[in-house]
């Protein structure tokens, strides 16, 4: 069933906008906090990884780190190749090497070679203009995640501190060795001489066998108008994006001056994930979790949050929080970026809680394998603990090292338990052994098999064309259709839900109360909403002890039908249906939904902040722009502490010592 409200419409962004004239004129509009790359040189990586923690992964705020692409400013100090990273070594590399771009304006593919792009990419920009940018009809070609060269890879390798870099299996002493001691390559050309030493992970991908591995460094290249529509990172990881190159203004190919490159993002913060995608779905009429929908200007200037703006140009590293909402748009000729993703123990909390089940829900292929990397974390950091002697249990990364794998063990703890079978079976089960190869892929919601999961023996075709199901979707219904593949165990869970349905005096649980069939299968005793004097059907609203429940968010329906496998029957929920209908009953009260995540995520991040307790050392730099703090209408303003002059602070900080009044002059603008 199509969702009957509005939808907001794609408008694109004029190339002629004035990016510090919108900030400042917009209330709820603020740049993101900067640094500059040399500051790293200066106070120490660990102090870098220290800021990046607190103010990325537990504030959940972006962060730009600049001038990565400047010259060098002492003898060792590494910068970006642009002998390298250029137009003109890509068209000499790649000659004929054909890639896949994508035609944002008619949704579909096209094949052409690195250097026909390349080329032509003036003519994509020159054809907008101040009259024209709003017409529907002209290409917009956008050569996208593609593999990045590997001596890209060996060169931002060099560059990029190596906490933040891709696939990095352990953090090395090398990178503690004080302020003034050297600069980020002759300390890392430290740690490359040491043995691997007991520290952390930085991306625990790293810890999965290579063929397990999902590849997701990859490489943008963008002219103007082109676009990355609104989204979060892939479960929940942490984003890294570096721009490379960028049209400078100089004449190419003989046909005039090209136009500065850069690009424009708009940001949220980690903890406003439910009030952007309550927004997304009740006002803008789209589902964020599809990634389809670029939303105007005029949408993030009305919206209830805070976004954030950056103008990225070369050498700007943006790193983005986990499940930060964000969009880019390019500007100019020509845009050379890189990006990848980095999996912690932090990140695969919030896939396992958040990120997995909303993706199960519109049938998204999980490319990371959560569930596997935190075995093979497990398993790895297991080995380093297990040295015995060699270890200093007050070193500061052993710390780190336990601190993590207590979260990782308490994860694979939640994971076996969630794939458990009940003790009080009495029949003997028919159980396959399979050896794990992480490639068993849920038929129904498309989500990586890791332990335990049912297949139906009547619908095998070749070796290839299996229907197995993921425990998940096994306790929602989301089965085949075939009625002989019942097994055993699907049969006694069959009884125990028609029993909670006869105790129920209504069949829409999910909809219009938001609970999931699990949610009352974990219950031994569970009550239905009509036992709990909240039901909000029309006979119960008539029923003055009665306080009908509202629901807390929108579901605007996914036909899962376009996704899944053909051969799948939603049993228990129609995820085609919207729970519209409910929230008109409710009275449709948006702000109050969008208040009330609010207030969720305020107290959920001071509650995550004191817990921490973390202080950072006072690093001199320059301030950031900042925006006057306002109210907006129908939400509360957040609040600011007034003893940082015009920097704002969130008021759940004031927790700390006075140490960190001065955590903000750490960034730069």
């Amino acid at each position: 069933m199509p969702t009957q409200r509005p939808r907001a419409a794609f408008q694109p962004i004029s190339p002629e906008i004035n990016i510090p004239a919108l900030v400042e004129s917009t209330p709820n509009f603020e740049y993101v906090a900067r640094i500059p790359c040399d500051s790293i040189d200066e106070h120490g990586v660990e102090s870098f990884e220290r800021l990046v923690h607190l103010h990325v992964v537990l504030r959940g705020l972006p962060l730009v780190v600049g001038g990565f692409n400047d010259q060098k400013r002492e003898v060792g100090s590494k910068r970006l190749n642009s002998s390298i990273f250029s137009e003109k070594w890509l068209r000499e590399q790649f000659q004929n090497k054909t890639e896949t771009a994508r035609n944002l304006t008619t949704k579909t593919d096209l094949q052409l070679t690195i250097p026909h792009y390349l080329k032509n990419m003036p003519m994509l920009t020159d054809q907008w203009n101040r009259y024209n940018y709003k017409e529907p009809h002209r290409q917009r070609i956008y050569l996208k995640d593609i593999d990045c060269p590997k001596e890209w890879h060996d060169d931002l390798r060099e560059v990029i501190p190596p906490f933040l870099f891709y696939l990095n299996k352990s953090l090395g002493a090398s990178q503690d060795m004080g302020a003034k001691t050297g600069s980020l390559s002759s300390r890392r050309e430290a740690y490359s001489n040491t043995e691997l030493l007991l520290n952390r992970a930085g991306d625990l991908m790293s810890c999965l066998p290579p063929s397990m591995r999902a590849e997701n460094l990859m490489c943008y290249i963008g002219h103007e108008g082109t676009y990355t529509p609104a989204h979060q990172e892939m479960c929940a990881s942490l984003g890294q994006n570096i721009m490379v190159e960028a049209s400078d203004g100089s004449t190419k190919y003989g046909k005039g001056r090209t136009k500065p490159g850069s690009s424009l993002w708009f940001m949220t913060e980690s903890k406003d994930r439910h009030v952007v995608s309550e927004y997304w779905m009740s006002t803008l009429g789209h589902d964020i979790d599809i990634e389809d929908h670029f939303a105007q200007i005029n949408a993030w200037k009305m919206a209830p949050f805070k976004t954030y703006v950056v103008e990225q140009r070369p050498g700007d590293l943006i790193l983005i929080p986990p499940l930060a909402a964000h969009q880019v748009w390019n500007r100019g000729t020509r845009t050379m970026k890189v990006a990848w993703n980095r999996t912690t123990a932090d990140t695969l909390k919030l896939a396992l809680d958040e990120a997995l089940p909303r993706a199960r829900m519109v049938c998204r292929d999980e490319q990371y394998k959560n569930k596997a990397i935190i075995f093979y974390s497990l398993k790895h950091y297991s080995g380093l603990l297990s040295r015995g002697n060699e270890i200093n249990m007050r070193d500061f990364r052993i710390q780190l090292l336990l601190e993590d794998f207590k979260k990782l063990f308490s994860l694979y703890t939640q994971i076996l338990i969630s794939e458990s079978f009940a003790d009080d079976t009495s029949q003997e089960m028919e159980v396959e052994y399979v050896p794990f190869d992480s490639n068993i892929t849920c038929s129904y919601c498309r989500s990586n098999v890791f332990n335990r999961f049912l297949t139906c023996p009547w619908c095998i075709g070749d070796e290839d064309d299996t229907y197995d199901v993921c425990m998940e979707c096994y306790i929602m219904e989301n089965k085949t259709s075939d009625s002989e593949s019942m097994t055993p165990i699907r049969k006694r869970r069959k009884i125990r839900a028609s029993e909670e349905k006869g105790r129920c005096h209504i069949c829409s649980l999910f909809r219009a109360f938001n609970i999931l069939p699990l949610d009352t299968m974990e219950v031994e005793k569970w009550r239905c909403p009509k036992c709990e004097k909240r039901c909000s059907c029309a006979a119960c609203r008539r029923d003055p002890t009665m306080r009908p429940f509202e629901p807390t968010c929108t579901l605007l329906g996914h036909d899962t039908r376009k996704i899944a496998d053909p051969r799948s029957v939603e049993s228990l929920i129609d995820f085609r249906q919207s729970n519209i209908r409910w929230l008109k009953k409710a009275g449709d009260d948006e702000i109050g939904r969008l208040m009330k995540h609010q207030k969720e995520a305020e107290a959920k991040n001071r509650n995550l902040l004191t817990e921490h307790c973390i202080q950072l050392e006072e690093l001199p730099l320059m301030a950031t722009p900042s925006t006057d703090q306002t109210q907006l209408e129908g939400c509360q303003a957040t609040g600011f502490s007034t003893d940082h002059g015009e920097i704002p602070v969130d008021p759940a900080l004031e927790h700390f010592d006075g140490s960190f009044s001065n955590t903000l002059d750490y960034f730069g603008h």
